[in-house]
């Protein structure tokens, strides 16, 4: 039994183009790509340890063309410098937070004791920190973002104002001037007393597909924003992230509900620490929009979904033993 080589019908001399190469198909040894007739350049050889490094790493293959064209658009620039070295993350970062003097805002690691005797780590940043990078952030304090009919300075409310012929923003609510006069004392236009209210959210975030690496943020901003602004996650921060209490405990954990609920009130403690010395001190000196000021701040109120409510308030399920 024979048999014959496949032969193509068509025997013309014909040329395709493959990346701006042109290839012979009659010619065609098997190999489109021969070492000793196309030599690796130094710039082929980056690409294809990019495009290994992003395969490695499993990330995006989007990635690659934008990693390209930022290199690209740096060496094309003027200010490209062949002999400069690029830092490390953690030394670049390190040298922006030591020019930009923004150390303050990094988190402090807390140890915290759970009821069995076992620590979390709970991640905390300064409330009085964070505030002042929105209050002294030209971005952020822009005339623009700023609810209307509203004075930054003194918290007052100007009724001949067309927005507040109904409910609409925060300082149009009926709990606005009773918590300014409580925490502001004088509201004449000469006082210096700046009203600060804190909008706090808190809910349960899952890193993973699994729920074993989640954790809550707690975040906030301010009540002086507008509604458009406050639906900007650039018009918030953080205080704190509660890590996942029951991990490793799995379904069979025999915890009572009472001591879950009062583990992550142990953390909220932690995390709202600095709000808590804001006031013992009766607020704190800024110098916003070129005027300076009294900082008083209070939380005006939380939001958050039903089940993350309950756990803040402390309420136990209906389904419960220990609901009398």
């Amino acid at each position: 039994m024979s048999f014959s080589s496949p032969t193509c019908n068509n025997t013309d001399k014909t040329n395709d183009d493959i990346d701006g190469q042109s290839l012979d198909y009659n010619n065609f040894n098997g190999n489109y790509y021969d070492p000793q007739s196309q030599p690796s350049t130094a710039v082929s050889k980056v690409q294809i340890k990019l495009n290994n490094l992003i395969n490695n790493h499993k990330a995006s293959l989007k990635l690659y063309d934008d990693i390209v064209n930022l290199f690209n658009e740096y060496i094309s620039s003027n200010n490209f410098d062949q002999f400069a070295k690029l830092k490390s993350r953690k030394s670049f970062i390190k040298s922006m937070e030591s020019s930009y003097r923004v150390t303050h805002l990094w988190p402090k690691n807390r140890d915290v004791m759970l009821h069995d005797g076992s620590e979390v780590t709970v991640p905390v940043f300064d409330a009085k920190s964070m505030i002042l990078d929105l209050l002294t952030n030209k971005i952020t304090m822009d005339k623009a973002n700023i609810a209307e009919g509203y004075n930054v300075f003194t918290g007052n409310v100007d009724d001949g104002h067309t927005a507040h012929k109904k409910y609409g923003e925060i300082h149009t609510g009926d709990a606005w001037l009773p918590a300014c006069n409580r925490f502001c004392n004088s509201k004449d236009e000469n006082n210096n007393n700046m009203p600060v209210g804190l909008v706090i959210f808190g809910d349960k975030s899952h890193t993973d597909l699994h729920g074993a690496l989640s954790l809550t943020p707690i975040i906030f901003t301010l009540t002086m924003f507008n509604r458009t602004s406050r639906n900007n996650t650039n018009f918030w921060r953080p205080l704190g992230y509660i890590p996942n209490l029951g991990y490793g405990k799995n379904k069979a954990d025999k915890t009572e509900t009472r001591d879950k609920i009062q583990d992550e009130h142990t953390c909220l403690s932690v995390v709202f620490e600095s709000v808590r010395e804001i006031h013992r001190k009766g607020g704190f000196l800024a110098t916003v929009m070129g005027r300076e000021v009294t900082i008083k701040v209070w939380i005006h109120y939380f939001i958050g979904d039903t089940k993350g409510n309950d756990k803040w308030l402390g309420h136990y399920p209906g389904n419960k033993r220990q609901v009398s």
